[in-house]
């Protein structure tokens, strides 16, 4: 932009001008890159990106490397000028920018910023500089590193001028390690400041690679993971490990003790980091060291300061020393620093760092963070206070899924304080993690001690008997004794026993209400598992997915993919997934299911899935095979109706279609000793007769996939009847009962003339008309007879038309090509796809997706 000048005269009486000899070259020289520099690809280009702006700020504690990654992006339209406290003249600042200037390659010869001479106190000194930064022709990159160091106001109020105008000769960089006392909130608001912070300039795991490799240091990729974390990625720190780590014999020793406590460490933080901060700060800093992160509330009580939450809020935005973190006023300090003024806490006053522990661990129970709460009343020393906040605790810890913070504070009690309520509670944690064998021990030992509490042993108890495959005890079916979130599980299953499933449904949904109300997250999943159990017998196989998926997600958040109740939740989605003709997911819960079993039955369950799954691949013989054993195996063992009816349903088909007609009576068998009355033993029947009247009969369906079954089954029945429009509603009704759920594999096995319908129907089907064209591209790889021999790009151009209701001369047409040639595309079209008319051409091209 183009700033008229301010009137001033041209000679100034006391206008005092510093000698460029009185300015060290090395001021203005753009320093080296140090050895072992590590050239960062994305930091460059942020460099780079940001610097092309009219001004960026680079602000981030010493160490981080900020003078050296903006080294190394300087170029010849590169101005530099690294400040001291000495700069806070304004004279002497203020000649050496122009110095600096005067010798950039991109200033010009003729630029009147090769004669001006500096006088702060002159306005008209101001106007000129501003003008001659304007009319540059190329921009000029200015950068004043340690500009923290400035304080004078009359040179702060020059700087402001420039950064106020946001001159199109100039682009601004001010590297920095704390305030900047200059107007820079209007140019962040205006979109004109580029802001680079620690966090830009900390090493990845893969930077921090690099580095120790150049440093002849070659680690794990995990020993480098925990580097980085344990210095933040703090770049000076990496440099000195990587020193260390050059003449350690064994690198897991120093790693291990590698921490702000380390001399070389300690010293640097101690002059650069805490002895350029206030006293106030650093007090501040030093009191919530003993926390990893702290509220701002928190920081306030152990340091006596209500301000506290602005100087954090302060430290913050000017230093990243410490950084805010989640959505609550809570901060994190970096990590070596964090471990320095810790250990020198606990070194120079033991005694006020347990009176701080003790005093955090108070807040944090108070605000119901109990696994913090311990951590702190661990290093007071006191059991007593460990044992009192366990014994209030541990049950909602455990319910909540805690249980790592758990098992800590109980390990550091000793034995005589592991009362019969601790003990009760882990061996409820022992069951939810699937250690029943350590968690019957641990009831056996206390079931019938006189202070046992009875809720509580009623608790576990019926953790147990849901482990091992049982209804849980309590009061009758009705309205939970307390409402608590346990009482309406167990509940919910007692309903589910008697036949209530809508009860069941009703329960379920109330303890996972009153577990996400309370935070209980590990109930939250054991809840949804559950509910999941309950929509399968309901046969809402949507609700039933989606309840399973989410205790699996939950599952794997938190670590809790061997609890019992995993078991359950992947074994409904591997029938969710096999029921949607999904082999491959099917094949994946089917192993997760049993991996986190406790029960033989489950494990048994999973490996007819995976069978099942399997000959649904085309693996035929091995997945029959796993089918029979696992179904064996279930022989003796108790089981609902309708897992009883998917076993034997799926596995007579398997066997029906590739013609095993002993095995498949004798799954009938099996299936009629378990079974009484039902549609699925009606429907092997009929699949059997190949005749779907019997299907007729009005009797209780266990499986949502029978009714779509006996539809296929009066489908194919109508063709042979030649009945098509017949078969077509049949057909269009199974479609109609498979879309809500997206049940595809029923289509799977159907006759080969449903199959057809359903091709040479596209289109046909009403509001299911997309479903069907779904399930039409799912099957297809599966159904289609194979292409003998691939189509050319001409054939398969022909191929779209011969849908249409062209003729083969309009086609040619079209094409601008002979009739003959069509001809020649038909035939060769016809022998590829196994057809010999222009219909079944149409047919099997979309069978095979390829119109």
């Amino acid at each position: 932009m183009r700033v008229t000048r301010v009137p001033h005269r041209r000679e100034v009486p006391n206008r005092r001008r510093v000698p460029a000899s009185r300015i060290p070259h090395t001021k203005i020289t753009v320093p080296g890159v140090p050895p072992g520099f590590v050239v960062r690809t994305a930091l460059r280009e942020l460099i780079g990106n940001a610097t092309e702006g009219p001004l960026t700020v680079i602000n981030a504690p010493a160490g981080y490397g900020k003078t050296a990654v903006l080294a190394d992006t300087a170029g010849p339209d590169t101005a530099w000028v690294s400040l001291d406290h000495d700069d806070n003249d304004p004279e002497r600042f203020w000649a050496a920018v122009l110095l600096a200037l005067s010798e950039c390659a991109a200033v010009p010869r003729a630029s009147p910023l090769r004669r001006l001479t500096p006088a702060a106190d002159d306005p008209a000194f101001l106007a000129e500089l501003v003008d001659a930064l304007d009319m540059l022709p190329t921009p000029v990159r200015l950068v004043l590193d340690n500009a923290h160091e400035l304080t004078d106001e009359t040179l702060l109020h020059g700087l402001a001028t420039l950064i106020r105008h946001q001159l199109s000769g100039v682009r601004l960089v001010l590297v920095a390690r704390g305030h900047l006392a200059l107007p820079l909130a209007r140019a962040r608001l205006q979109g004109g400041l580029t802001d680079i912070r620690a966090e830009d300039l900390r090493f990845s795991v893969d930077d921090a690679a690099r580095l120790l490799r150049a440093a002849g240091v070659e680690l794990t990729a995990d020993r480098v993971a925990r580097l980085v974390t344990h210095t933040d990625g703090w770049p000076a720190a990496l440099r000195w490990a990587a020193l260390s780590l050059r003449h350690a014999e064994n690198p897991d020793p120093f790693l291990a003790g590698f921490a702000g406590d380390d001399r070389t460490v300690a010293d640097y933080l101690l002059d650069e980091v805490i002895g350029q901060l206030a006293e106030e700060k650093a007090d501040l800093l030093r009191v919530i060291s003993i926390c990893d992160e702290v509220p701002a509330s928190l920081a306030a009580a152990l340091s006596g300061r209500p301000d506290a939450a602005a100087m954090l809020e302060e430290l913050d935005r000017e230093t990243s020393l410490v950084v805010q973190v989640g959505h609550e006023a809570t901060y994190r300090m970096q990590a070596l620093l964090r471990g320095y003024l810790r250990a020198d806490l606990l070194r120079r006053q033991p005694e006020h760092s347990i009176v701080l522990h003790s005093l955090a661990s108070r807040w944090f129970a108070a605000h119901q963070r109990i696994p913090e709460a311990l951590e702190h009343a661990a290093q007071t020393g006191g059991e007593v206070t460990t044992h009192d906040l366990l014994h209030r605790h541990a049950l909602t810890m455990v319910l909540a899924g805690q249980h790592r913070p758990f098992r800590t504070a109980l390990a550091a009690l000793d034995s005589d304080a592991v009362d019969t309520r601790l003990t009760l509670v882990s061996a409820l944690q022992h069951f939810q993690i699937g250690d029943t064998a350590a968690a019957t021990a641990e009831l056996d030992r206390v079931r019938d001690a006189p202070d046992a509490e009875p809720g509580l042993l009623r608790l576990v108890e019926g953790q147990l008997a849901l482990v091992t495959g049982n209804w849980p005890a309590g009061p009758p079916a009705g309205d939970p004794d307390d409402g608590a979130v346990w009482d309406r599980l167990a509940a919910g299953w007692r309903r589910l026993r008697d036949g209530d499933r809508d009860g069941a449904v009703a329960e379920f949904d109330e303890a996972l209400r009153g577990a996400r109300h309370d935070g209980l997250r590990y109930l939250v999943m054991q809840a949804l598992a559950a509910l999941g159990s309950a929509r399968a017998l309901d046969q809402d196989y949507s609700a039933m997915r989606a309840a399973c998926a989410e205790a699996a997600a939950i599952a794997e958040k938190y670590g809790w993919q061997q609890a019992p109740w995993q078991a359950e939740a992947h074994l409904l989605l591997a029938f969710a997934s096999l029921t949607q003709f999904e082999p491959d997911a099917c094949r994946q819960h089917s192993a997760l299911a049993r991996s986190a079993a406790t029960r033989p039955e489950i494990r048994a369950v999973a490996q007819f899935l995976d069978g099942a799954a399997q000959f649904d691949i085309g693996h035929r013989q091995t997945g029959l095979r796993l089918m029979r054993q696992a179904r064996r195996q279930l022989s003796d063992r108790a089981l609902s109706d309708g897992l009883v009816a998917a076993v034997a349903t799926i596995e007579y088909q398997a066997e029906a279609l590739v013609g095993l007609e002993t095995e498949a009576r004798e799954t009938l068998a099996w299936a009629r000793e378990r079974l009484d009355g039902c549609a699925e033993l009606t429907l092997m029947a009929a699949w059997n007769q190949a005749d779907p009247a019997v299907l007729d009969a009005i009797q209780p369906v266990l499986l949502a996939t029978t009714p779509i079954h006996a539809q296929l089954l009066r489908t194919a029945a109508a063709l042979r009847s030649n009945q098509r429009t017949t078969a077509r509603r049949a057909l269009a009704a199974a479609l109609a009962l498979a879309e809500p759920h997206m049940l595809i594999r029923p289509f799977a096995a159907t006759d080969t003339s449903v199959w057809r319908l359903l091709v040479e129907q596209a289109g046909g089907f009403g509001t299911a008309g997309s479903f069907a064209d779904h399930v039409r591209a799912v099957l297809a790889p599966v159904q289609a007879t194979p292409i003998h021999g691939s189509l050319t790009s001409q054939q398969q151009t022909v191929l779209l038309r011969l849908s249409s209701a062209r003729s083969l001369t309009e086609i040619a047409a079209e094409l601008s090509v002979s009739v003959n040639t069509v001809k020649t595309h038909v035939r060769a079209i016809y022998v590829k796809l196994g057809v010999n008319n222009r219909r079944d051409a149409v047919v099997a091209a979309r069978e095979h997706g390829l119109t």
